[in-house]
């Protein structure tokens, strides 16, 4: 069976009449006219171009000079399968965080969105440079705690060593965090 080619558009709720979000997964700014300061402006709808947050595709929309930052994945299942259910998330079906097909999301449970990542082998340790926001590599993390158990060198200057806070810096010496690794 073919999968339609025909894309859908709908409103994104709270943005009606500036942003719309398609069954394909993709989100776009319609034309429409604005007040600017120097009086009314016209803009140009475009396909909006997400960025990556933890892997998953985010977009910026903007109403009356506030911009705030949206899931795109979130935005389709809103707009096609309705609002998100208390206790509930969207699960991308075949496992792969990009695909925002209308068709490819549904609502479970933390519990069921855990299962299926586990049984589709997508549940990893997300630890250490593993993680989404990790600053640190595994490297940095063993050349921290060798050089903090030599001596000589502040917990402060290695956090403004390393872009972190000292309480980061604490934590790994401590093996509070980054504990799969090995100690120094």
């Amino acid at each position: 069976m073919e999968e339609s080619t025909t894309e859908t558009w709908r409103s994104i709720a709270g943005f009606d009449g500036d942003y719309e979000v398609s069954d394909h997964g993709r989100v776009r700014s319609v034309d429409r006219v604005v007040n600017g300061p120097k009086g009314q402006m016209r803009i140009k709808g475009k396909v909006l171009r997400p960025s990556l947050s933890c892997r998953y595709g985010r977009v910026g929309l903007q109403k009356n000079a506030l911009r705030k930052q949206f899931f795109v994945h979130r935005l389709v299942a809103a707009a096609f399968i309705g609002p998100l259910p208390n206790e509930k998330q969207v699960n991308h079906i075949d496992g792969n965080k990009l695909n925002n097909l209308s068709s490819n999301l549904e609502y479970v449970t933390h519990l069921e969105n855990m299962q299926h990542a586990s049984r589709t082998g997508l549940l990893k340790a997300i630890c250490g440079a593993n993680h989404c926001r990790a600053k640190l590599t595994d490297k940095d993390v063993l050349e921290i705690r060798a050089t903090y158990a030599d001596g000589g060198v502040t917990q402060r200057k290695l956090a403004d060593k390393y872009g972190v806070d000292k309480a980061n810096i604490f934590r790994i010496i401590h093996r509070q965090k980054w504990a799969h690794l090995p100690p120094a």
